[in-house]
């Protein structure tokens, strides 16, 4: 049932487009856990996500870093000494403008991992793919990084 926006009219905000998305949130979260414990993949889904961050932005620096994946500094750097453990990435220093910073580059070993996982996860997007038209997918997409942006404009994330 369809709830109209009048100006005297309730909304839940389980009617909202905000618990969907959160409700989405924790489905694509749990799936990943799953996915990646079910098939050995050696890097849990938080890392990968930092991989592939790292990957489609070189040169980012850790603080960079914590704002594309909308984690605090403490938490990424958690994140980074687990992945320079495991051989996946380096850090070196490096300045932006006068300050210095470290900066991360994916590895050999890094790179065979990120493209093995990257392997392992297809099938799953080829799932959901044949549930929408690739044009449904891209217009979700896009509404959903306006989405982004606008809630963006409002919060203001302490990273």
């Amino acid at each position: 049932m369809e709830i109209s926006i009048e100006e005297n009219s309730i909304i839940h905000f389980q009617n909202s487009v905000l618990f969907e998305i959160e409700q989405i949130s924790k489905y694509v979260h749990e799936l990943a856990k799953e996915f990646f414990k079910e098939h050995g993949i050696s890097i849990t889904h938080e890392e990968f996500r930092t991989l592939d961050v790292i990957f489609c932005n070189p040169g980012c620096c850790q603080r960079d870093l914590a704002k594309l994946i909308l984690r605090d500094r403490i938490y990424t750097g958690r994140l980074l000494d687990s992945l320079e453990k495991k051989g996946l990435i380096e850090r070196h220093n490096d300045t932006k403008g006068k300050r210095l910073v470290k900066k991360m580059t994916i590895t050999e070993k890094g790179l065979n991992c990120y493209e093995a996982t990257i392997r392992a996860i297809q099938p799953q997007f080829k799932k959901l793919e044949e549930k929408f038209t690739l044009n449904q997918l891209e217009d979700l997409r896009n509404t959903l990084k306006r989405l982004k942006q606008n809630i963006s404009e409002i919060v203001d994330l302490k990273i």
